[in-house]
């Protein structure tokens, strides 16, 4: 899941709810928290979000913010007591507000500097979400179940909500260019909208999934749980199916794919003229985007 690498440490968080601090260099340890003990269920899976010298982690109950240099505890989590079903989600902060995501309950919006609870939405769409929250102009905008959401994150008032004939019950964020937004689904690849009103400009399919992430999925889904990464006027993304695609912002048009082979659930980081892919089995593929 989410990782962090800022201010010289890398910080990430295992399913066992313990948070690491580590030098990037040689991967030692410099500090470590567990946030969430003695428990029938310990496992969590929401990564962590870095904001202004800040770690979140944790999921509802257990949701801790830690002083990154230090990892020494700022406030934690006395308002909300239900953590939901551990989901793939991660948080994100924008106006000084945390959206926190409880998948089957609610999203919640704490104050990010207090811990103090803002807001909730128990609405359908809101509670059935893994969809992290994307912040452009001082706005969220993120997925919710079968829904694009445009939100101002202090009055969580809905400037925008276009219901889709897609589900996005997976991690996928949404990249915004210009007038497009894409984003991927739990069933039916990628699409892509218009940013202004989120009708639907295209959608472009994968192969069926060879491995079935999403929650109530059935046959034949075609899902993408990594986030479309931008390449020019095109961008770049791993599916279930075991392949890379290149598609056009524009028109989702096919420019190539590269077949991996087992599931693609990360994002595909580019360096310059090169492409890093890593799949299900570990395997990390460095690939020549002047080749492809």
């Amino acid at each position: 899941n989410n990782r962090a690498l800022v201010d010289g440490l890398l910080f990430v968080s295992d399913v066992t709810s313990v948070i690491y601090a580590l030098d990037p260099a040689d991967g030692e340890l410099v500090w470590s928290y567990k946030f969430r003990e003695n428990e029938m269920h310990p496992l969590n899976s929401q990564g962590v979000c870095y904001d202004n010298g800040t770690l979140y982690v944790g999921q509802g109950l257990h949701l801790t913010a830690l002083n990154a240099k230090d990892g020494s505890v700022i406030w934690k989590n006395t308002k909300v007591r239900n953590s939901g079903i551990t989901d793939v989600s991660t948080y994100s902060v924008a106006d000084g507000v945390l959206c926190v995501n409880a998948y089957w309950v609610a999203r919640y919006g704490f104050d990010a500097a207090t811990g103090e609870l803002l807001w909730e939405k128990r609405d359908a769409e809101n509670r059935y979400s893994t969809g992290t929250p994307v912040v452009k102009d001082g706005k969220w905008y993120y997925t919710a179940y079968q829904t694009l959401i445009e939100a101002d994150p202090r009055s969580t008032e809905e400037t925008k909500r276009v219901k889709q004939g897609h589900i996005f019950n997976t991690r996928s964020k949404m990249l915004i260019k210009d007038n497009i937004v894409v984003v991927g689904t739990s069933n039916h690849g990628m699409t892509g909208y218009r940013f202004d009103d989120f009708s639907q400009i295209w959608n472009t399919t994968t192969m069926p999934a060879l491995i079935y992430t999403s929650p109530y999925t059935k046959s034949y889904e075609m899902s993408i749980e990594g986030d479309p990464v931008l390449y020019g006027d095109n961008f770049i993304y791993g599916a279930n199916d075991g392949y890379v695609y290149c598609n056009t912002i524009e028109k989702g048009a096919y420019v190539w794919r590269y077949e991996v082979g087992l599931p693609v659930l990360a994002n595909p980081v580019i360096d310059g003229d090169y492409l890093y892919v890593i799949d299900l089995s570990g395997k990390l593929v460095k690939l020549s985007l002047n080749d492809l």
